[in-house]
């Protein structure tokens, strides 16, 4: 092998070994972000169905709760969930018979730590909701001190964390 053959795949080498170590410290991260990739297929402008679990939740006994609406705060601590005092109502979803809860923006993945000070990743899509569809949560909560949102736009996590 030639020099310039042994130092391309010296090269090459390097970046596999610093993706890889990569990817193990950022597990979390690398598995909501393929996840989004494989099963996000929304682009902008389309409406967002809901599936699965929450048509199941809002045809069943649950049928008086609500689908949170979140919005995005950051400080130079990190980054704070503010459920607004708006939510998706599941009796509108079955009222209405529809599975669309508004027009899908964006997505993002946000880094957080829990209670236990496990740390780990929570995907949300921005959308814009449907406002038939719309009521009041009792369980609202405020923004923090020292936050800011990052934006004007409403989210809905359809899964839960990575951590």
């Amino acid at each position: 092998m030639s020099k310039s053959q042994t130092k391309i795949w010296i090269i090459v080498a390097t970046v596999v070994l610093i993706i890889g170590v990569g990817t193990i410290y950022n597990r979390n991260w690398v598995e909501a972000y393929y996840y989004n990739l494989k099963q996000n297929h929304h682009r902008y402008g389309d409406q967002m169905l809901l599936n699965g679990r929450y048509m199941r939740i809002a045809k069943s006994a649950l049928y008086d709760e609500v689908i949170p609406i979140w919005r995005i705060a950051k400080s130079d601590k990190g980054y704070d969930f503010v459920r607004s005092p708006k939510a998706i109502l599941n009796k509108n979803l079955v009222k209405y018979k529809v599975s669309s809860v508004g027009t899908y923006i964006d997505w993002k993945l946000i880094p957080f730590t829990d209670s236990d000070g496990k740390t780990g990743y929570v995907l949300l899509y921005a959308f814009k909701p449907d406002d038939r569809l719309l009521g009041q949560d009792n369980k609202a909560s405020v923004l923090k001190p020292g936050y800011k949102y990052i934006n004007e736009d409403s989210y809905i996590s359809l899964l839960g964390c990575f951590k």
